[in-house]
């Protein structure tokens, strides 16, 4: 985000973004050398950092779930000095981009607050502005509280960095009800009422109603603090270094008092939609009327380690905070956005991985999200090197049906004859037609020069998650089958005479495969073995313990990203590299699936009760046959 000094829209923004989200900003602000210590008490998120300058205290108050912030800054001048304002959970705030009030650094020399109003706010309201904002206001003390001691900062009265934390933080009450006070008599000059400042705290209902019913309650932390500057309703889509995110713009006044163009002057390359056509995307989740935020929901990805989620979470354009969950569901889901989609990430319990964990997983999901029409298992696997298809460390594997398979197998369901030959029985759906229809036009696109972004949303990642980059100190070598692991995590003692000869590629890239996946209810630590299933089953790329347990009640494509041979040499070094490139590959497919064709997908649950439903119908045309069968012999 740039932001220009010289122009400031009146636009009071409150922008839902993410714990992470803020600490990019914090670590952007301070050349990436800050390491911030976190305490939490109450509301308050308070950070101290060994910075030279006097910089500690409650600086960025959140909700008490810490996953809702509202921030209002510009990167420039956080390399400076941040001064995010939250005052506590209230939606008020002062940034060196709100309306209200700007430190300006051209004249520090005065000592003084200047403002930047835009030319066609009229002298009353810019008088309010500076009224509000004036010295000696409970602002003086808490702002000078926040802001470090450089002497290219305009505000720092005597004794400023004397305050406690707990001083700060009744300034901060203070202020809060100043600024009560004062829009609340705003609100009787604008009704002409006459009354006194004491008969408007009074009003507070009425106040309420013309906020649009939200609460004025300072000791709760929920209050809303608006000026005839305030603009219209809407979503400003922002894209920064770290990703594209939306705000919410509030307001009392109507759409159509909405300018973006002016906005673009304060927001370069800003796009506005009026709140009449917003996207059903729910940075907050207050949802519209009788509809259940829930069901803004329409892609579920299931990963089983915490590594998985994390590659997951970092994939997101946009992260939203957390809803609410039925009784029962005992599942831990992320919310977000790719492109137009709105997804929702859970993950398997702790320890607890494997067909039936995977399967619980999928089932609560699919209560609690009504309208899932797409599901994706995600995560690292097993590969199986052969001569057919050069698998290697980092590379990825897509379920994808062949004559013979659906995509995924389970290799260790069926029964053991009396020969002692075991047989497997049973089969398992393919991914949804949608699905590998869109896998047609990633594949497509992976022909061309550039046509796949897998490679930019993995530097993304690895900017935010170093220890996901290419481990290029690591070996990548498989091993024959018959040569068993010697002794430690590594491979280090293992004889490299021992490896299977392969060509070296140009480029540490990760390669695509598309095939059968072997999912069973154990890891797989046997080359031996590995290779005899693979036989078996004429070709499998991949092994993995989760996808089987998915696909008869959550059709979904798998998608593994390989962290090592399935063999006793497997280790963790390339696991988080691993599963970044999987959760890289899921965007990929995510951002080939216009919005237009999720919408003609019916929800897993509905198509799946369809699907029941004409199985039995079937079953009752066959019964009725066999009557009547039985009945003309």
């Amino acid at each position: 985000m740039k932001f220009s000094p010289d122009h400031f829209y009146p636009l009071f923004v409150t922008a839902d973004v993410s714990l992470t989200a803020i600490n990019h900003v914090l670590e952007s602000a301070l050349n990436e050398e800050f390491s911030p210590d976190y305490r939490w008490g109450s509301d308050w998120l308070l950070i101290e950092h060994p910075d030279q300058h006097d910089f500690s205290g409650p600086t960025m108050p959140l909700r008490q779930h810490f996953d809702n912030g509202f921030l209002n800054a510009s990167n420039d001048e956080l390399q400076q000095f941040i001064n995010v304002k939250l005052l506590g959970h209230a939606r008020a705030m002062y940034s060196t981009a709100s309306l209200y009030g700007v430190i300006d650094q051209r004249t520090a020399e005065d000592n003084t607050i200047s403002f930047f109003i835009q030319d066609d706010v009229n002298p009353i309201q810019e008088a309010q502005i500076r009224s509000m904002w004036g010295t000696g206001s409970a602002l003086d003390n808490t702002l000078a509280h926040y802001v470090d001691s450089m002497e290219h900062i305009a505000y720092n009265p005597d004794n400023a960095f004397d305050l406690t934390a707990a001083e700060a933080r009744a300034n901060i009450i203070a202020l809060e009800n100043e600024l009560t006070d004062q829009e609340a008599l705003r609100f009787l000059e604008l009704t002409n009422s006459g009354e006194s400042l004491d008969d408007a705290v009074k009003a507070k209902d009425r106040l309420n109603n013309w906020l649009g019913g939200e609460a004025l309650n300072v000791t709760t932390r929920w209050f809303e603090f608006r000026l005839e500057a305030t603009c219209a309703m809407g979503h400003i889509n922002l894209i920064d270094d770290y990703g594209a995110f939306e705000i919410l713009t509030n307001s009392v006044f109507k759409d159509d008092m909405f300018d973006e163009e002016g906005l673009k002057r304060f927001y370069p390359g800003a796009t506005v939609m009026a709140s009449s056509q917003q996207r059903e995307t729910p940075t907050s989740h207050d949802g519209q009327a009788g509809i259940n935020p829930a069901d803004h929901y329409t892609i579920g990805w299931i990963c089983a380690l915490p590594i998985e989620l994390a590659a997951a979470i970092k994939m997101l354009d946009e992260e939203h905070q957390r809803l609410p969950l039925p009784p029962g569901d005992d599942n831990s889901y992320r919310f977000g956005r790719i492109g137009d989609h709105n997804i929702v990430i859970g993950c398997l319990p702790s320890g607890r991985t494997g067909l039936v964990s995977a399967s619980s997983v999928a089932t609560q999901m699919m209560s609690a999200f009504r309208q899932i029409r797409v599901g994706l298992m995600v995560g690292i696997g097993g590969g199986v090197p052969s001569e057919d298809d050069d698998i290697r460390l980092g590379d990825i594997v897509v379920s994808h049906p062949n004559n013979q398979h659906g995509g995924v197998v389970q290799y260790d369901f069926g029964k053991t004859r009396s020969d002692g030959i075991f047989e497997r029985t049973g089969s398992l759906n393919s991914p949804p037609k949608a699905l590998l229809t869109v896998l047609t036009d990633v594949r497509a696109a992976a022909e061309e020069v550039d046509g796949l972004k897998i490679g930019d949303y993995l530097s993304r990642l690895t900017e935010r998650l170093p220890l996901y980059a290419y481990p290029s100190k690591l070996t990548d070598r498989p091993y024959h089958p018959q040569y068993m692991h010697v002794g430690g995590k590594n491979c280090s003692r293992c004889d490299s005479e021992k490896s299977m000869d392969r060509e070296e590629r140009d480029t540490n890239a990760p390669r695509i495969h598309y095939g059968t996946i072997a999912s069973g209810n154990r890891v797989m630590k046997d080359a031996i073995e590995r290779d005899k299933i693979s036989q078996d089953m004429g070709g499998v790329l991949c092994f993995e313990m989760e996808a089987a347990g998915l696909m008869n009640d959550f059709p979904c494509l798998a998608i593994r990203g390989i962290s090592d041979y399935s063999d006793s040499h497997k280790n963790d070094g390339w696991q988080r590299y691993a599963a970044a490139t999987a959760a890289a590959f899921a965007k990929e497919l995510l951002c080939h699936l216009a919005s237009t064709k999720i919408n003609q997908i019916d929800p897993i649950n509905q198509a799946m009760n369809s699907m029941a439903s004409g199985l039995n119908k079937n079953s009752e045309m066959v019964e009725r046959t066999n009557q009547e069968i039985g009945g003309t012999l």
